[in-house]
C-alpha cells in the first residue's frame, strides 16, 4: 500500500473514531441532562418506566419475562408503590391460609395494582374493608401486576398465586389483556432500565405516533386485538380456560370481571371486548360481572388518575370494590354464611425461578 494511500485509511479511521467518540460524549450529556430535569418532565409514560425499570426483575420463561422484585418499594406518579417478601403490592401474608380464613385473590395488571393510588384505596383493599364489615375472617390479596395480560396473570397464579390457598379468584380483565406477551432482547433489558435519555425517546414517540402514523388509532388498535388479526388472542382464550379448569379442580370460585376502559364510557367503543370475555364465562360456566354499568353515567374525567392516565382513581376503585362486594354477595354467598371456609386442595410448590438482584 502506498504512503498516500495509508495516510487515507488513518484518517478515515481517526474521522470514524472521532465521529464515535463525539456521539458517546453527547449521548452521556444528554443522557445526564435528562436525569437533572427528570423531575420536572416526569409524566405517565415516564414513571410507568421508572416503576418498570426499579420494581420490576426478569425472569427467564416464555409467559413470564419479568416480575416484581420482593420488597422494594418507591414512589411514582406520586404514590408509593411497596411490594412484599412474595412480590405483590400487599401486605405480608403466609402462603399457609390461617384456619378459618375466607381468602379471595384479585388477577389483573396495573388497574388492579392500582396505579396511581395508595395501597389503601386499590380494588383490593377498599373491597376487603367491606367485607370484613360482615366478617372478620375476610382477607383480599391483590395479585395484580403492572403491564401484564392475560397469559402472565394465569402463568404467575400457577407459580404463586395458587399456594396462598384462595377460596375465590377474581380476574380482572382490561382491554388490553389480549395483547402478546412482551419480550426483550437479554442485552436491551439492562440499557431499558437504565437510560432516562431511552424511556424519553419512547415517551416522545408514544405522543408523536399518531402524527407519524396517520394510520394508528388508539381505538382501532384495541378493537382489532379482538380479532382474527391478533394472534395473541388464541393464547388469551387458552389462559382464561386453564384458569377456569385450574380453579375447579381446586374447588377455587373464580368470577371473569371486564373493567372497562374509561376514556370514552357512553357509548361505549368496545363492545366486543365484553362480550368476549362474557362468553368465556359462558362456556366455562362461571360469574360474569360487567364493571361498565357502574361507571357509565360518571363523567369519564372524574374516574382519572390524571388528566393524562385514565388508570382509576380512587373514586373508580371503590365504586369497582363495591360492585365486586355485591357480585361475591350474589356469586359466592355459601361464604357469608358464618365459619363457611373450604379446605383446598395441595396446590403443590412450585415457586419462581431465583433471579439475581444485580
Amino acid at each position: 500500500m502506498s504512503s498516500s494511500k495509508k495516510k487515507s485509511a488513518k484518517t478515515r479511521f481517526k474521522n470514524v473514531a472521532l465521529l464515535l467518540v463525539s456521539c458517546s460524549v453527547m449521548l452521556m450529556l444528554l443522557e445526564g441532562g435528562v436525569r437533572l430535569a427528570y423531575p420536572y418532565i416526569a409524566n405517565y409514560n415516564l414513571e410507568m418506566w421508572r416503576y418498570f425499570a426499579e420494581i420490576k426483575r426478569p425472569l427467564s420463561q416464555e409467559k413470564l419475562p419479568f416480575f416484581h422484585y420482593p420488597n422494594r418499594q418507591g414512589n411514582y406518579y406520586g404514590i408509593q408503590v411497596k411490594t412484599n417478601s412474595h412480590g405483590y403490592r400487599e401486605r405480608e401474608f403466609s402462603l399457609q391460609k390461617p384456619v378459618g380464613t375466607k381468602r379471595v385473590v384479585l388477577l389483573g395488571d396495573s388497574i388492579t395494582l392500582g396505579w396511581g393510588v395508595s395501597a389503601e384505596e386499590t380494588m383490593a383493599k377498599v373491597l376487603e374493608t367491606q367485607l370484613r364489615k360482615d366478617d372478620s375472617n375476610w382477607e383480599v390479596l391483590n395479585m395484580g401486576v403492572g403491564n401484564y395480560n392475560s397469559m402472565m396473570e394465569v402463568a404467575l397464579f400457577k407459580k404463586i398465586g395458587i399456594q396462598a390457598q384462595p377460596d375465590i379468584a377474581i380476574l380482572i380483565h382490561f382491554v388490553n389483556d389480549a395483547e402478546p406477551v412482551p419480550h426483550l432482547a437479554p442485552w436491551l433489558y439492562p440499557l431499558r432500565r437504565a437510560s432516562y435519555l431511552m424511556a424519553l425517546c419512547f415517551d416522545t414517540y408514544t405522543k408523536l405516533r399518531p402524527c407519524i402514523d396517520p394510520d394508528f388509532r388508539w381505538k382501532d388498535y384495541y378493537q382489532n386485538l379482538y380479532t382474527s388479526h391478533n394472534p395473541a388472542l388464541s393464547g388469551n382464550r387458552a389462559a382464561l380456560q386453564e384458569l377456569a379448569a385450574l380453579c375447579k379442580a381446586q374447588d377455587i370460585e373464580l368470577l371473569f370481571v371486564n373493567f372497562p376502559e374509561l376514556h370514552q364510557l357512553a357509548p361505549y367503543p368496545f363492545p366486543e371486548t365484553t362480550a368476549y370475555v362474557a362468553q368465556l364465562a359462558q362456556e366455562n360456566a362461571l360469574p360474569f360481572v360487567d364493571l361498565l354499568s357502574c361507571f357509565e353515567k360518571e363523567p369519564p374525567e372524574s374516574l382519572w388518575v390524571s388528566g393524562e392516565d385514565t388508570h382509576g382513581n380512587g373514586k373508580a376503585n371503590r365504586i369497582a370494590a363495591h360492585a365486586l362486594y355485591q357480585a361475591l354477595r350474589t356469586h359466592a354467598a355459601d361464604y357469608f354464611t358464618e365459619g363457611v371456609s373450604r379446605p383446598k386442595k395441595n396446590p403443590g410448590s412450585a415457586s419462581l425461578p431465583e433471579v439475581s438482584d444485580k
